[in-house]
């Protein structure tokens, strides 16, 4: 029975302890905020709203501009990577067209070798005797005339 006393007293103590302890950090914050209203001129309850409401929009007008740089900066990066593409996109194109110079050229030359052994195996003609064989064409096909008629 004694503990139970001594801790109900201890208990009190203690209670007794915060609630002052609160108490006077209540009052010292109470005089410290008398002050500050004492240093500060005067307002009326119309000029303290339009104090917020300026704030307020002082507020919106920063968090306007901070949107806008933010468009302006993702604007610039959407800039610079279609600048990039794009800088991609003309030496791809460049290589395009080196790629088909090389195999329009490569087709040439072989198109040209192949002219040269097909000339190579026809028999050779002159002039002369170019002449001959057209006149002996014109000749049967003159014959060939004749009989029909």
């Amino acid at each position: 029975r004694r503990l139970t006393e001594m801790d109900d007293r201890r208990y009190w103590a203690a209670t007794r302890i915060q609630a002052n302890f609160r108490g006077h950090r209540t009052r010292a914050s109470y005089l410290a905020y008398q002050q500050r209203l004492k240093q500060q001129p005067r307002t009326t309850i119309i000029g303290t709203l339009k104090q917020g409401r300026q704030a307020g929009q002082d507020t919106l007008h920063a968090q306007r501009l901070k949107a806008a740089e933010n468009r302006a900066v993702r604007q610039m990066e959407r800039e610079t990577l279609i600048r990039r593409l794009t800088e991609m996109d003309e030496r791809r194109y460049g290589a395009a067209t080196g790629i088909q110079a090389i195999f329009r050229g490569h087709r040439a030359r072989a198109s040209y070798l192949s002219y040269q052994q097909r000339l190579k195996q026809q028999p050779p003609t002159t002039n002369s005797g170019m002449q001959k064989q057209g006149l002996q064409a014109g000749q049967e096909t003159l014959h060939a005339q004749r009989l029909k008629a």
